[in-house]
């Protein structure tokens, strides 16, 4: 067998190529002019990437609030505070109800859900308070479940939902309230939808994956009641128009197409599915309308 030798040429390329920042494996052989490599490329490597999370600082501020008698009171406060927070304040060191504060910056009726810092409400900032004369509404539940609930004018539905949801077991999405025959829009304060203090609020559950049907009434006016489930009765049916108009069910007759509803049929047997529409006249003594009787108008 034949000696293996390196040469010297052949152990200056070794040199070289193990220097090099890749992985190298180099044969020698007796013959000079044959050198074998072998090179692996190395991994490529990415740089690593740090994520910096954006973090609220709850700043201290001192605020000025100008009172209705025009003394200025000076509070000291956080921007992440609540506008409620800050009513709680003012109620404990002026005596005046949360329920009859107003406050305004800019221009602005500041939302109690609202942070300060939303609305750039900084050290040194400015704001006006107004006293309003609160709502004290009456809750109207099933069951004869009633609460009271003091409001201002300027507060939305959504105030009257955040109040329920900690009262009773329905979801805010599923709370549908009623006031006079008008259901209360979100997303509108009080004043604007017309309720005044004393007035009584119907909560009436809104059914999910039912939809709405119409009724037409013998003036011609028509409103969308809530709950078009198949399983639901004619009998609920006259319970949801009575907690829009106030119409007791006994004085209520209902017709679709030219049936009259029966109180104890579900609207699946009449067919009856969401966006159709409801025939509703009032019974009168003089009628003597019955329910299996064709309809009287």
């Amino acid at each position: 067998m034949e000696e293996s030798r390196w040469t010297l040429s052949s152990m200056l390329s070794w040199i070289a190529l193990s220097s090099c920042s890749c992985d190298t494996t180099t044969v020698g052989t007796t013959n000079d002019a044959e050198l074998r490599t072998t090179t692996t490329p190395m991994p490529e490597v990415h740089p690593a990437i740090k994520t910096i999370e954006a973090v609220e600082v709850d700043e201290e501020i001192r605020i000025t609030v100008m009172l209705f008698c025009g003394r200025a009171l000076i509070l000291q406060a956080t921007t992440l505070q609540t506008v409620a927070d800050l009513k709680s304040d003012i109620q404990k060191k002026e005596q005046i109800p949360v329920q009859e504060q107003l406050l305004i910056f800019n221009e602005l009726t500041l939302k109690n859900t609202c942070r300060l810092r939303d609305y750039g409400i900084s050290h040194d900032s400015s704001l006006n308070l107004v006293r309003v004369m609160a709502l004290d509404l009456k809750i109207m539940g099933a069951g004869s479940r009633k609460w009271n609930l003091r409001l201002q004018p300027q507060d939305t539905v959504e105030e009257i939902k955040t109040f329920m949801t900690q009262k009773v077991d329905i979801a805010a999405e599923q709370m549908l309230f009623v006031c006079r025959g008008v259901t209360l829009e979100e997303g509108r304060t009080l004043q604007e939808l017309g309720v005044q203090s004393g007035d009584m609020v119907a909560l009436i559950l809104r059914l999910k994956g039912c939809g709405q049907f119409i009724v037409e009434t013998d003036a011609g006016d028509t409103f969308r009641v809530d709950g078009a489930c198949a399983d639901r009765t004619v009998a609920d049916v006259k319970t949801a128009i009575q907690d829009r108009t106030g119409m007791l069910p006994n004085e209520q007759q209902l017709s679709y197409g030219k049936m009259v509803l029966q109180d104890s049929q579900t609207l699946e047997h009449y067919g009856i599915k969401k966006e159709c529409t409801i025939h509703l006249a009032r019974r009168t003594a003089k009628d003597g309308c019955r329910e299996n009787c064709c309809l009287c108008c």
